[in-house]
């Protein structure tokens, strides 16, 4: 309702001080004058929750609760018979009855639209908002024994759509979960005095619902020992990581929640026998606290039970395509944790060690310039003034990159690296060696860099080229706006931009070629960057050759001619 939001959001603190100011009589008419803008259902929705939930059940006739739950019970049943399934064709006519017609493509249908408008997604909203009714009017029994069939039904049919149609049910009924969890663990812990059963009952409800039903869990449980007892028994008896996890991490949350300190090393510990993968909370809990050379030990000591996963015999994939997966994110996080520890003891050669370990099995941009920062701290300079452990660094990296095909992401990682290193020979080698028409993208990244390395800084160098330059900051052009080594000699200067230079004539005619209006529009904008360039290297009458020839190669291209304009023009202009 519009007004309970704006009072919620205190966005106008006069109309809460003008009500406050009322009598009680003008109060009433202003709540009955808002209840006649809701239908029924939200009218008694909002009496149940602020006024009183024993009239909204009286007048919606749904006072009798065993009726209800005999309700609630005939309904579930459906549900699990099959009674509510949804076939192709039924979907298919609620589309042709609602205007989408039969030609309509599946792929376009708003499914969304068709389950929420479903039978059961509008009695399973209706039936939980009765279940907090009976809660909120004081029978407890009720309101509990009704959303504890609700939910068990849903838990079945979220295993397999052949129940409903879907396999998330959830998604499509109208109910704040956040409050059904609420007022349902509320009320388990009144019904069951015994707080033992009340904890395994309320940890299994998490355990099917995860995170919806999380704030509820911790909000109602507050013997931490038995709920210590509950969650370890569930880890033990889980064989599936993603789970053991998620319970360690309910745990520790619960220990927060109740403001006792959480000993994550210690209690990790206690679970590396039922999976070595605790071994990574052991870490993090020694790093939280500090103890940098246990971290060290237990670290290495993971790494060794930890193997890293061979690669599979089926490249493409297979059953085990997962716990090897699980195994390298474990073994990554691990490693991170290492080095963090080597870096805070100051020994910076086997955090060099380390991350260049990390990088071999998993290779990643942030991790080679965090290498980086440690070989500078070390390695003496040579004749050219270059670090030997950073040039070192390097070649190690580019071994490990060559291991894959060129066009590959290992490929483009070495790409990112010649780039920030600046090395702006082997950058251009790399991808002049590329096939022609499969590396636009390689040639695009390549002018940044080297046009980039040249002129970032400078100043009285065009709109189009300062533009152009603002582009490297994008999240697919790491390597160049973090670059080392900026140019400064004149003659390298000058010698870059031409190499760009060449390589943007290539992206041009490659969006010429498109022959499509938006592709002539780009090639237009890099045209316009191409002459900033020659604007800026004195060198304006070899660029309006080039262009003449670009426009009289393609005279009969009148949409292209007409983008050209803007080479001339000081506006901005469309940028793949």
């Amino acid at each position: 309702m519009e007004i309970t939001k704006v009072y919620a959001n205190g966005a106008d603190q006069a109309v809460k001080s003008k009500l406050l100011s009322m009598p009680t009589e003008r109060l009433v008419q202003i709540v009955l004058a808002a209840l006649e803008t809701m239908d029924q259902i939200e009218q008694l929705d909002f009496i149940a929750r602020h006024i009183d939930a024993q009239a909204s059940l009286k007048n919606l006739g749904a006072d009798d609760p065993e009726a209800f739950l005999e309700e609630v019970d005939e309904f579930c049943l459906d549900c699990l018979n099959e009674v509510y399934f949804s076939d192709d064709e039924e979907i298919e006519d609620y589309f042709s009855d609602n205007g989408y017609g039969r030609d309509y493509y599946d792929d376009d249908w708003d499914y969304a639209e068709f389950y929420r408008n479903t039978e059961w997604a509008e009695n399973f909203s209706r039936l939980f908002k009765l279940s907090a009714m009976y809660i909120r009017s004081g029978d407890i029994s009720t309101g509990y024994e009704a959303d504890a069939r609700l939910l068990s039904c849903l838990k079945h049919t979220m295993s397999n759509s052949s129940f409903l149609g879907t396999h998330e049910p959830m998604e499509y009924i109208s109910a704040d979960w956040g409050e059904v969890f609420s007022l349902y663990y509320d009320a388990l812990f009144k019904v069951h005095a015994d707080t033992g059963q009340a904890i395994e009952k309320a940890f299994r409800c998490w355990m099917d619902f995860g995170g919806l039903s999380e704030e509820g869990f911790l909000d109602s449980v507050k013997d931490l020992a038995a709920a210590e007892h509950v969650i370890l028994g569930g880890i033990k008896g889980s064989d599936d990581w993603t789970c053991q996890r998620a319970c360690f991490e309910l745990l520790a949350q619960l220990y927060s929640r109740l403001g006792k300190n959480f000993e994550k090393a210690a209690v990790a510990e206690t679970l590396i026998s039922h999976n070595v993968y605790f071994y990574l909370f052991v870490v993090e809990g020694l790093c939280e606290q500090a103890r940098w050379q246990s971290a060290v030990e237990a670290a290495r000591i993971a790494l060794e039970r930890i193997p890293m996963p061979k690669p599979p015999a089926n490249p493409s994939g297979g059953t085990d395509y997962f716990r090897r997966m699980t195994q390298k994110k474990i073994r990554a996080a691990i490693f991170e944790k290492l080095v963090d520890a080597y870096e805070s003891l100051s020994e910076y050669g086997s955090a060099l060690e380390a991350s260049k370990q990390m990088f071999h099995e998993a290779p990643a941009f942030d991790l080679y310039v965090r290498a980086r920062g440690f070989a500078e701290k070390g390695g003496d300079l040579s004749a050219d003034g270059k670090n030997a452990d950073v040039t070192a660094l390097l070649a190690f990296a580019e071994k490990r990159l060559c291991q894959q095909s060129d066009d590959s992401e290992l490929g483009r990682l070495r790409r990112n690296l010649y780039s920030y290193e600046g090395e702006s020979r082997k950058l251009l080698d790399r991808v002049l060696s590329l096939k022609i028409d499969s590396n636009y993208y390689d040639r695009k990244y390549t002018a940044l860099s080297l046009i980039y390395r040249a002129v970032s800084g400078a100043e009285n160098i065009g709109e189009a080229l300062s533009e152009y330059l603002a582009s490297a900051s994008a999240s697919e052009n790491e390597g160049i706006a973090d670059m080392r080594n900026l140019c400064a000699d004149r003659s390298q200067r000058t010698e870059l931009l031409l190499k760009g230079a060449d390589l943007l004539r290539g992206v041009i005619a490659f969006h010429i070629d498109a022959a499509v209006r938006s592709r002539y529009a780009k090639a237009a904008y890099y045209m316009r960057v191409l002459r900033d360039i020659f604007v800026y290297l004195q060198k304006e009458d070899e660029f309006q050759r080039y262009f003449d020839g670009v426009m009289e190669q393609n005279k009969r291209r009148h949409a292209l001619r007409d983008e050209m304009r803007i080479v001339y023009r000081n506006r901005p202009v469309q940028r793949n």
